[in-house]
């Protein structure tokens, strides 16, 4: 590969500038910040970019070289590779993600979109590979990179061994290595080592889970144990709750039979106080029956009322229109004379009805108990007699007997008096009634009269003093009062219609009187009734509500024999403990179950676990043996690379010697070179080799120039050759050393394009005279300063 031309739109203070190349030795010349160091990283950077940023301006040249004035970062180089001509163009951005980089093929007249590192691909080499190589941008050694001396040693040994740049040993060993730690590794955190903890894990949860059902099967027998001994508990508490309900229900004889007898009778009732429809007269029905009779004789009386209210209004207007000799104030005053006479009456029925009342009070019989307690004092002194007589004291016993005989009579002589008072009471009630009754009967008829004697006085005060016109208003009222009385007869109608059809129920009535007698007896069987149901209902509670079927039963089971109350008691007494403990041992069983269940629930079946464990051995050993494998072809793969490396290794060591030697006029012989790049030297008239920073810096800088020159040889000895690129690599040489360099960098551009940048002006005349192609300072210099 050779580089022809470059051209820089803008980069760094280099503006709208064009640079060529020729084929062999070029050395650019030029004073500091006249622009060399900038032309170099173009070229680098044209071909690999930036590829790790830094935020420090020197060590990231697309922050370092953007232009002052602000003006896009970009150029081109042209350039020829295996006998084709190419342009590589490349616009700078913020990142190589953005730049813009195009690939000319100007033999075809192609134009193509590249990677940023399209440098990779043009050279062979990455980015770290170039800069260790054939681009040396400093005097002295190699900076480390493991990755880029892997890759030159690769390089190496691949075209030193197979001849094939893809084949790579340190390839092959980081995935060698990459595979053992992603088994294996320092940290326990590879798949064997998971794996291995996987199986640790799960011969603990064996262990837990076998220990689980082990328990299990332990609790289950004496579950089994416990449930039959509750099994016999419960039998003997059955027995005993048998002996306890017998006893009960011959506790209970009297109850149980009440309890059918009621039932019997309320039966019977059912039966005759049935009802159409299917119900019974009850208390609600009666209620219901009360109130329709109520409503009818409500409406019976409105009735009545607006009839009389009819007949004086009628009577007033047939006497205003034709008075007779009853229309006068004499008649009126008269009527005036009756009224107060019945009146009177009245009062002196009223005044005989309270005085009865009040006598009834007086006679009422006595209902202290003195009677009884002179009785209960001679039983006690009776008593006292007998235990005075038993302590052998007669005299005191026959006193006390003369006063417990003498309490005795008194109690009968009192009890009888009482008697004789009740039933002389009861026949002054009976005859106290009957005038009681009789001034009642009085009293209505008194009223009945006075109402008779208002309303004809009413009439004939209204005749009196009428005229026309009071005449017309009460017609007027009396046609609204009939009016009123129509409607009243219908409502009258719809009530008693409703009373006996409720009352039709029970039994047929032939009027409103019928079933007004009968109502007192059906409020009295209904009453019976519910406090039949009451005690039904009482007595079904206290037998704890069983069906009379069951009743039965238990009354014709019971035993010829009284029962025994002590018995009962211990009977039940056991029983109640009996039930508790049974309770108490159920609970605990239920318990002790939840908990077996629960843990059972939680673990793994023994044997799926054991096919688990089993499965992850086989892993492991499958990946112990890979990585044991992998272990021994690793070392093997490393024996091998050695004995390669120790062949090309020998190839560089003996290339870069013997340009070591031609530079420093044959004073150090040899060179040795580790994998890592380090240089050992040798000196013809000293024994051992000595790292090279024992060697002046002219020395060091010479020694690492042979290298790079053997390295720049032996990478691209069997591929199109790469030109080479130095910054100022000869400023710490003296003239005979430069001179000797510069000699041999002559005869090197034979073969490779070399590109020396310099800004010492003795370099480029002993480079002008090998033959070297100078570029002058004034070519690269621009107004401002770079």
């Amino acid at each position: 590969m050779k580089i022809h031309k470059l051209y820089i739109a803008a980069f760094g203070g280099l503006k709208e500038k064009t640079i060529e190349f020729s084929d062999g030795f070029n050395v650019i010349y030029g004073e500091n910040e006249n622009g060399k160091t900038t032309v170099m990283n173009f070229i680098k950077m044209m071909f690999y970019g930036n590829p790790r940023g830094s935020s420090q301006i020197a060590k990231n040249p697309r922050k370092k070289y953007t232009p002052w004035d602000g003006s896009p970062m970009a150029g081109s180089i042209e350039f020829e590779q295996d006998g084709r001509s190419y342009r590589l163009e490349r616009e700078f951005k913020s990142s190589n993600a953005t730049d813009k980089v195009t690939l000319c093929d100007l033999s075809l007249g192609t134009r193509q979109t590249v990677a940023p590192d399209i440098g990779s691909k043009i050279f062979g080499l990455s980015a770290a590979a170039f800069e260790r190589s054939v681009f040396l941008a400093e005097p002295g050694g190699i900076e480390k990179d493991a990755e880029a001396e892997g890759e030159i040693n690769a390089r190496l040994s691949n075209m030193v061994g197979t001849g094939d740049e893809s084949v790579s040993y340190h390839t092959v060993h980081a995935r060698l290595e990459k595979a053992q730690q992603t088994l294996m590794s320092k940290r326990k955190v590879g798949e064997y080592d998971k794996n291995e903890r996987a199986i640790a894990q799960a011969q603990e949860e064996l262990r837990r889970a076998e220990q689980i059902f082990e328990e299990y099967e332990e609790f289950k027998a004496a579950a089994a144990k416990a449930s039959a001994l509750l099994a016999g508990k419960a039998k003997t508490a059955m027995a005993l709750k048998q002996k306890i309900e017998g006893e009960q229900d011959a506790r209970n004889a009297g109850k149980m039979r009440e309890l059918l007898d009621i039932k019997e009778e309320l039966d019977r009732q059912n039966r005759a106080y049935a009802l159409s429809d299917g119900g019974v007269m009850d208390e609600v029905f009666v209620k219901k029956l009360d109130f329709c009779l109520k409503k009818a004789e409500d409406c019976r009386d409105k009735l009545d009322s607006k009839q009389q209210e009819a007949e004086r209004l009628a009577e007033t207007v047939e006497l205003a229109l034709h008075p007779s000799e009853e229309v006068s104030p004499q008649k009126e005053q008269q009527l005036a004379g009756e009224i107060a006479r019945l009146e009177s009456e009245l009062a002196e029925i009223r005044e005989n009805a309270a005085a009865l009342a009040a006598d009834e009070s007086e006679n009422a019989p006595s209902r202290n108990g003195a009677w009884a307690a002179w009785l209960i004092a001679g039983l006690i002194a009776l008593a006292a007699a007998g235990t005075l007589l038993f302590l052998a004291k007669p005299l005191l016993a026959v006193f006390v007997g003369v006063a417990a005989l003498s309490c005795g009579v008194a109690g009968l002589l009192l009890c009888r008096r009482n008697g004789r008072k009740a039933r002389e009471y009861a026949n002054k009630q009976s005859e106290l009634q009957r005038h009681s009754a009789e001034l009642v009967q009085r009293e209505t008829k008194v009223l009945q009269e006075i109402s008779n004697v208002n309303l004809r006085l009413t009439a004939i005060r209204a005749a009196l003093g009428s005229n026309a016109a009071v005449v017309e208003r009460q017609k007027e009222q009396l046609a609204v009062c009939r009016n009123e009385i129509a409607q009243a007869q219908e409502a009258l109608e719809t009530e008693e219609a409703a009373l006996f059809d409720l009352f039709g129920r029970y039994r047929s009535a032939a009027g409103v009187e019928e079933i007004r007698a009968a109502l007192p007896e059906l409020e009295k069987a209904a009453q019976e009734q519910k406090e039949l149901k009451n005690r039904l209902r009482y007595l079904a509670r206290d037998l704890g509500n069983p069906s009379y079927e069951a009743v039965r039963e238990k009354l014709q089971a019971l035993p010829e024999r009284e029962w025994n109350e002590s018995n009962f008691e211990e009977w039940k007494l056991e029983y109640e403990a009996l039930l508790a403990e049974i309770s108490e041992k159920k609970a605990a069983l239920s318990a002790a179950k939840a908990r077996a269940q629960a843990q059972l629930s939680g673990a793994k079946q023994p044997e799926i676990l054991k096919k688990e464990i089993a499965e992850l051995r086989r892993v492991a050993a499958s990946q112990k043996e890979f990585y044991e494998a992998a272990a021994l072809a690793d070392e093997i793969l490393g024996d091998s690379f050695a004995l390669l490396r120790k062949r090309y290794g020998s190839a560089l060591e003996k290339k870069a010697g013997e340009i070591f030697a031609g530079l420093t006029a044959g004073r150090y012989e040899a060179l040795q070179i580790s994998k890592a790049f380090e240089i050992f030297t040798e000196r013809q008239d000293v024994f051992g080799a000595k790292e090279s920073a024992y060697l002046s810096s002219g020395t060091e800088d010479q020694a690492y120039l042979s290298m790079r020159l053997a390295l720049s040889e032996l990478i691209f000895e069997n591929a199109e050759r790469m030109p080479l690129m130095l910054d100022d690599v000869l400023a710490r040489y003296d003239d005979a050393r430069m001179e000797a360099a510069i000699a041999y960098l002559s005869a090197f551009a034979g073969q490779n394009q070399v590109l020396f940048f310099t800004c010492h002006l003795a370099v480029c005349r002993a480079a002008e005279k090998q033959g070297a192609k100078a570029i002058s300072p004034l070519d690269l210099r621009q107004k401002e300063s770079i």
